[in-house]
């Protein structure tokens, strides 16, 4: 039997701030920036450079720090959201984490850091975090940054013959979609036929409204 999920994302693209639980990147005037997985990060490391990281938190409020793992591509990091601190005693302002949880999918805009006093290899410092969007908004309206990019994470099992195929785009001109991958599931040993998550990102490329719609068949 054919199974199907619709998600309908209404999207009013402006030129402020964006609310809602959806991610996007770099707003304003400046071009898009492409949302890396932490393997992508760490195979081309980029230091002390503005990115956006997507993944999965854990550790959350479980550290003694500030701070959580983000897991995509089978490698983590650690983003630090406090007590960023650079050699020359420069602090980084404090970013909240309010309504993000374990087990959230996220994307993490900000830098890379060195090795050195108040930091290791692979701690990320972060400038803003935010929840990307997902099948419970189907149906709703959600803002994007005019100039930004929209991350969805959407659950997934390729083994069983179903994925998720976009079905429509109301307005291209408003809204590119940018990229997909399928991030399979961490497991120890991995098993066979795991499920995971589809990552779909979309360009904002002018102030308007689209809405895509997406189907799983």
């Amino acid at each position: 039997m054919k199974r199907m999920l619709l998600v309908a994302l209404i999207l009013a693209l402006i030129g402020g701030a964006a609310g809602g639980a959806v991610a996007w990147t770099n707003g304003g005037d400046a071009e898009p920036k492409d949302v890396l997985s932490i393997a992508e990060l760490l195979g081309n490391p980029v230091y002390d450079t503005e990115v956006a990281i997507y993944g999965k938190v854990s550790l959350l409020g479980e550290l003694f720090c500030p701070c959580f793992v983000l897991t995509s591509g089978g490698q983590e990091v650690e983003v630090w959201y406090g007590l960023m601190v650079e050699d020359d005693g420069a602090e980084w302002p404090a970013v909240s984490v309010e309504g993000i949880e374990n087990g959230d999918w996220v994307v993490v805009t900000g830098e890379l850091k060195r090795d050195g006093t108040y930091r290791s290899p692979t701690d990320f410092w972060a400038a803003s975090i935010v929840k990307c969007a997902d099948a419970s908004l189907a149906g709703e309206e959600v803002r994007v940054e005019s100039g930004g990019v929209l991350t969805v994470i959407l659950e997934s099992n390729p083994t069983t013959g179903f994925m998720w195929t976009l079905i429509d785009n109301s307005d291209e001109g408003v809204l590119q979609e940018a990229g997909y991958i399928f991030e399979a599931d961490s497991t120890d040993p991995p098993l066979i036929g795991a499920g995971g998550v589809e990552v779909w990102t979309f360009k904002a490329l002018a102030m308007g409204e689209s809405t895509i719609s997406m189907e799983y068949r």
